[in-house]
């Protein structure tokens, strides 16, 4: 019986990704498409070298040390987590290994028969159930690229900020006639809800719906918008907002984004 690399290298390309977005449903953590789509690409080739000049590949422990590097695709921040990861790979193979052998059996009647040289046959319908778990996989970050793309519409956008060792992810909102600059250097400051006050910095003054005080903004190491698909480097100053901002994270002035 003859198969086609170019398909098979798919269908396990397919598989490896359903066990990672079972593995991410699993474990909670978010998958790194880049970084599955490349363990899933080489648990392709890995299936392939097995029934093809490499049988040894086959054994349990070598399907086992490559659970190590199916377990990359997920996103996670220290040792414990990876841990997590890996069990979480190992549980989704064996529950999605065991629903296809299901489903063949449904099919043939036999899963012995179904085995050619170590390569489980597998039905139209089951290549297009893969197919349908692909798509559900990357469909919500498509979604998710396109309303980022379009959010500037709504007045709010994605921001990125680095200050002092201060990190933060937020969406600010983009306020028209915000003009507030740090009279020195000219930098707008953006104003953020959960930024650190500032003890040292440069002094700005502000007035708002009648009040009027001053703030201390820092230089931000690193600046980030989402403008039209993609990050943007800005050049501005950082500021504790001196009341909560509505219904975002933080201000900026549209003369802050860049051209």
């Amino acid at each position: 019986m003859r198969i086609s690399i170019e398909w098979f290298l798919l269908d396990n390309m397919l598989m490896n990704l359903a066990v990672l977005v079972l593995s991410a449903a699993l474990s909670g953590f978010r998958l790194s498409m880049p970084a599955a789509f490349a363990a899933s690409l080489s648990g392709a080739v890995f299936a392939l070298l097995a029934v093809s000049s490499c049988p040894v590949l086959t054994k349990l422990l070598p399907k086992l040390l490559f659970a190590l590097v199916l377990a990359l695709g997920l996103k996670f921040s220290n040792f414990a987590g990876y841990l997590r990861s890996l069990l979480c790979v190992l549980l989704s193979a064996m529950l999605l290994g065991g629903l296809m052998l299901i489903l063949v059996h449904l099919q043939t009647n036999e899963v012995k028969s179904a085995f050619v040289g170590g390569v489980l046959l597998g039905s139209v319908e089951i290549r297009l159930l893969l197919l349908t778990v692909a798509f559900a996989a990357v469909l919500p970050r498509c979604l998710r690229y396109l309303r980022n793309i379009t959010r500037i519409d709504t007045n709010k956008i994605p921001l990125k900020v680095i200050v002092d060792g201060y990190s933060l992810s937020t969406t600010a909102l983009i306020d028209s006639g915000n003009l507030l600059v740090e009279p020195i250097s000219g930098l707008p400051v953006v104003l953020i809800n959960n930024c650190p006050k500032f003890e040292e910095g440069y002094p700005v003054l502000y007035s708002s719906f009648g009040s009027d005080g001053e703030i201390i903004a820092r230089r931000a190491k690193s600046a980030k918008a989402f403008i039209g698909g993609a990050w943007r480097e800005m050049d501005v100053m950082i500021a504790s907002a001196p009341s909560r901002i509505g219904d975002a994270g933080a201000i900026i002035g549209s003369i802050a984004l860049p051209s």
